[in-house]
Formats: C-alpha cells, sequence, structure tokens
C-alpha cells in the first residue's frame, strides 16, 4: 500500500496480487486523528475516520513524518 497526499485529499493504493488493485479517497473532513508509528524496522501511517482505521506502511520514515505532519494542519484547518 501507498499513500499519495495532495492539498484536498488522501489516495491510498492497495496492491493485490491476485485481483485489480483498489484505489480509496478520502477527503480530509472525515479524518479524525493521523499517527505515525515507527519501529526500528517499519513506520506505518494510520488515519482515522470515524469507527475506521486505514494502516499504510511506509517507505520512507521521513517522508511520512512529513506527510503525517501535513495532514495534522490540514485536518486543524477544517472548520468544526
Amino acid at each position: 500500500m501507498k499513500t499519495i497526499v495532495t492539498d484536498e485529499r488522501v489516495f491510498i493504493h492497495i496492491k493485490k496480487r491476485l485481483t485489480e488493485d483498489d484505489m480509496r479517497t478520502l477527503p480530509y473532513d472525515p479524518i479524525n486523528d493521523v499517527n505515525l508509528d515507527t519501529g526500528i524496522i517499519n513506520t506505518f501511517q494510520s488515519l482515522q475516520t470515524g469507527a475506521r482505521t486505514d494502516t499504510v506502511q511506509a517507505l520512507d520514515k521521513d517522508d511520512a513524518k512529513d506527510a503525517i505532519e501535513y495532514l495534522r494542519t490540514r485536518t486543524r484547518e477544517l472548520p468544526q
């Protein structure tokens, strides 16, 4: 999986082996929380929307940190 972060939404690309790939589009409005979980080997980005949490393994730790900070800023800018 990978995430693509734009100024209006987040795309989550899910690569599947036997079936077609899946692309989820997530506008900023429903995002309640974003987290970055880092370990020795793996880094994961989590986006929570209500009862659902999408967790994506990040390929680059620094890019993941930048993306999470941008997502936090964008979700704070939205009118409540």
